[in-house]
């Protein structure tokens, strides 16, 4: 587990479908100082506790940045993810990732044209790899491959 209180960190941020949750949904993580402060970026019912014709005041967090109606099937959807993985067991997702990110590599590596970026095959990694094509621009190797 990741211990944000003992890294001493302002803000961590993630998204939802990064670990398998639907789009459209993820989490803010933010000292509580630190978020009271700040502005909401939208506003909508639920999270104003007076307004008026001159200012707005707003409730702490978190509740001042969840403006409207919420993205309830996500949530739902978010939280059925983290048990699903949790009961999967993290270790054996992070050796499945590692296991993906070895096949890539190596099948980037066999093509020709096709430079792998950073570690090459047989060193752990994560399943993640970065890659050049030879005589192609990485934006419109990106635009291709989205």
């Amino acid at each position: 587990p990741l211990d944000l209180h003992a890294l001493d960190v302002d803000f961590a941020v993630f998204s939802g479908h990064k670990m398998l949750a639907p789009t459209g949904i993820g989490v803010l993580y933010g000292r509580r100082g630190l978020l009271d402060a700040m502005p909401p970026f939208l506003t909508g019912g639920s999270m104003i506790t007076t307004v008026t014709m001159e200012k707005a005041e707003f409730l702490p967090a978190p509740q001042r940045f969840e403006a409207g109606t919420q993205r309830v099937s996500q949530a739902v959807a978010f939280a059925e993810a983290v048990r699903y993985l949790r009961a999967a067991g993290m270790d054996r997702v992070e050796a499945w990732d590692a296991q993906l990110g070895q096949r890539l590599v190596e099948g980037l590596s066999a093509l020709d044209g096709i430079r792998v970026v950073g570690p090459g095959v047989g060193v752990e990694r994560i399943g993640l790899a970065a890659f050049d094509v030879d005589g192609v621009h990485a934006h419109d190797v990106g635009q291709f491959l989205d």
